[in-house]
């Protein structure tokens, strides 16, 4: 996906029935190169509270000549055209635009991120900047977040080019029965797997010869041997591949992978 809109918003509050917003930022990338920008405050209509003053540093003054709330988003929707949207935790940004008649398509980095660095302990954007792409900032201007996240989805794109073949082949795999539009970064060339079994054809993330040591596997490829299937569902946890690297999976929430897995099968989407 190298032809997106990143975007950020500043709100008013979390919750879209209640709150509104007050600032637009987007970054447009072509062939992962960024080629347009976007920016601009939104009157909403009633003064901020002084924690959205603290949070952001947005003051009453900044936006009592910004355009109205109509035409602001007229002009996003210009912006943005039909070019899929992507900001990290989308729900989030797609409750307050949705509503406004912005249909997507929506991605969402948080999802990409989880997948990619599942034993991460947190997954926010001011974390993963500053965790494994060594940037450290001042977050919630709209434009800046948006620019911050350009580099963090870059990161992301380049841990999934380096993983193991493997692991890419297990992970496009599980993901083929979803349309879930980041599959297609993870290409795989078709060479043999050594740690598959025959049955591994019909029935996947069955390994074999597996190391004496977890710390030398790729962390995606024991995530995806925790779980098996008959079906093509990713839901039964691999007891036996569990109990080989015990020690290794003690550091690894065994629940609540697995309730991420459910929500794949339910939903479509793996994290």
């Amino acid at each position: 996906m190298n032809n997106l809109i990143l975007i950020d918003l500043e709100t008013t509050g979390t919750d879209p029935d209640f709150h509104e917003i007050i600032e637009i930022g987007g970054i447009k990338i072509k062939n992962m190169n960024p080629v347009d920008e976007f920016c601009t405050f939104v009157n909403p209509k009633r003064k901020l509270s002084p924690e959205i003053v603290d949070i952001t540093g947005i003051r009453d003054d900044d936006l009592k000549n910004a355009p109205e709330k109509e035409e602001a988003i007229d002009n996003f929707k210009n912006f943005i055209g039909d070019t899929p949207l992507l900001a990290h935790n989308m729900d989030f940004d797609r409750s307050f635009i949705e509503k406004e008649g912005i249909k997507g398509p929506f991605l969402d980095s948080l999802d990409l991120s989880c997948m990619l660095f599942p034993i991460e302990k947190k997954h926010t954007q001011e974390y993963l900047l500053k965790k494994i792409c060594g940037v450290s900032y001042e977050a919630h201007r709209a434009l800046e977040d948006a620019k911050n996240l350009f580099t963090l989805y870059k990161r992301l794109l380049d841990r999934a080019k380096k993983m193991d073949e493997r692991v890419k082949k297990e992970i496009r795999n599980a993901l083929k029965r979803t349309d879930w539009e980041f599959k297609e970064i993870f290409s795989f060339d078709s060479s043999e797997d050594d740690y598959l079994t025959e049955k591994a054809e019909k029935a996947k993330f069955c390994p074999k010869n597996l190391p004496e040591n977890a710390e030398g596997i790729p962390m995606a490829h024991l995530m995806s041997w925790l779980f098996y299937t008959e079906t093509g569902n990713l839901s039964e946890i691999s007891y036996w591949v569990r109990r080989k690297y015990e020690s290794f999976f003690k550091r690894v929430s065994i629940k609540k992978c697995k309730g991420k897995c459910n929500y794949f099968n339910n939903n479509g989407r793996l994290f």
